[in-house]
């Protein structure tokens, strides 16, 4: 997996999809998402896997999110790649 980190910003979020499942991000999430899927190869079986906490950890859920923001040093340095987003 490849691993997303850039800044949240401001508390001004705009909705997204995800699986079918509406995820409110932030403006510069949805810039790097954005970003990232324009320079995809446009080979139908191409396929990657992204984890992004925002969208990854469940950020309505204390519990799991006290536990998982433990987690994330492991899960950067655990990562294929970190792709790093300025904006």
């Amino acid at each position: 997996y490849e691993a997303l980190s850039y800044v949240w910003g401001g508390d001004r979020t705009v909705p997204i999809y995800c699986n079918d499942r509406e995820i409110l991000a932030t403006p510069n999430l949805v810039s790097a998402l954005s970003s990232l899927r324009q320079k995809m190869p446009k080979y139908p079986r191409f396929c990657r896997t992204l984890w992004v906490d925002a969208i990854c950890i469940d950020q309505d859920n204390l519990v799991e999110r006290g536990h998982q923001v433990q987690l994330v040093k492991d899960i950067y340095w655990h990562a294929r790649r970190v792709l790093i987003w300025l904006g």
